[in-house]
């Protein structure tokens, strides 16, 4: 599949994927390491609201104790908020969301079908409030779109005042596939960056170190200034280091300083998202725009086995925008 209309309508669905976790949870080979979900794809993207994977995966975890954290750019996550916090009684979780900018024209011209930034930050508000300590994936940061000292301090500004535990910033990634989709969208809604994406990324996906490490210190600065957590890019690419088995950890309190950076109350403004009439619609219309910011796979045992030996593939559509999933 490409990275245009094929990611837009089409996915391979892995109907036995919670099974296949609980029995290698389950295997004396397996060693309780920590894995990481949603690194590479979401696992909660739209057709999940029909689905429902999640819920038996994250069941599988909870019952192998097994310590787990998911990157999401949708809100569904709330929807197995009972099964976050029964997790979080016996071992470590912890969430990310994904939000690179807060602005709305920039979010309706370059991630349709998503959730208003807005409301990605109000889930990090609630995991938070739940006891899930999460933090915001500023991801992706769009060179000469979003990333000038006002709209950084913006986005910030709002992170921080969503509670997040850490902001991790990742300036955009053009991968092989989705640089093609990109561009393409880039010559016919700001023809004039063109050259200067040539510029910036002639010699491969990545911008310049030094462009990324400006980036990450004007981040930095203002989550010290606004009294966000940690600014780091690395965060959001690494997996903890294997623990020893140990004693299943007690779930921290919703008040620890693990959990809270003390923006307690900050939630959706009285009037709602000012998004020019964007439905407040329900999670499973989550659409995919990643524009790029696709995570290292993790590789862990866990993630190939139910990748490679799942049910033979089952395939539904994505259709764009915020409508709704029809019956096949």
């Amino acid at each position: 599949m490409d990275a245009g209309a094929d990611f837009d309508s089409k996915i391979v669905v892995k109907v036995n994927a919670a099974e296949l976790a609980r029995k290698e949870l389950a295997s004396p080979r397996w060693g309780g390491h920590h894995i990481a979900m949603g690194t590479n794809v979401d696992c909660y993207q739209r057709a999940e609201g029909r689905y429902k994977l999640m819920r038996g995966i994250l069941a599988a975890l909870r019952d192998a104790a097994n310590p787990f954290s998911i990157l999401t750019k949708g809100t569904l996550i709330l929807r197995d908020l009972d099964l976050l916090t029964e997790a979080a009684e016996v071992t470590e979780v912890g969430a990310d969301v994904s939000v690179g900018f807060v602005d709305p024209e920039t979010w309706r011209a370059v991630e349709p079908g998503t959730p208003h930034p807005g409301r990605r930050l109000e889930t990090c508000a609630t995991l938070n409030d739940n006891g899930i300590a999460c933090g915001v994936l500023m991801a992706p940061i769009l060179p000469y779109l979003t990333d000038s000292p006002a709209q950084l301090d913006r986005t910030v500004k709002e992170i921080a005042a969503a509670g997040a535990t850490h902001i991790s910033p990742i300036v955009l990634h053009l991968r092989p596939g989705a640089r093609e989709w990109w561009l393409s969208w880039l010559s016919r809604e700001h023809p004039r960056l063109v050259p200067r994406y040539l510029e910036l990324y002639g010699r491969g996906s990545y911008a310049p170190k030094a462009y990324q490490q400006r980036v990450v210190g004007m981040v930095k600065e203002l989550a010290r200034r606004h009294g966000a957590g940690r600014a780091t890019p690395a965060v959001a690419r690494r997996l903890p280091p294997a623990r020893p088995a140990t004693p299943p950890l007690s779930r921290p309190s919703p008040s620890s300083s693990a959990c809270s950076s003390g923006k307690k109350g900050w939630r959706r403004p009285s009037g709602g998202w000012q998004d020019g009439g964007h439905p407040d619609v329900e999670d499973q219309e989550f659409g995919m725009r990643c524009l790029g910011v696709s995570q290292r796979p993790v590789g862990s045992r866990v993630s190939r086995g139910f990748l490679n030996r799942a049910h033979p593939e089952h395939r539904h559509p994505r259709a764009r925008g915020c409508g709704q999933d029809q019956p096949d």
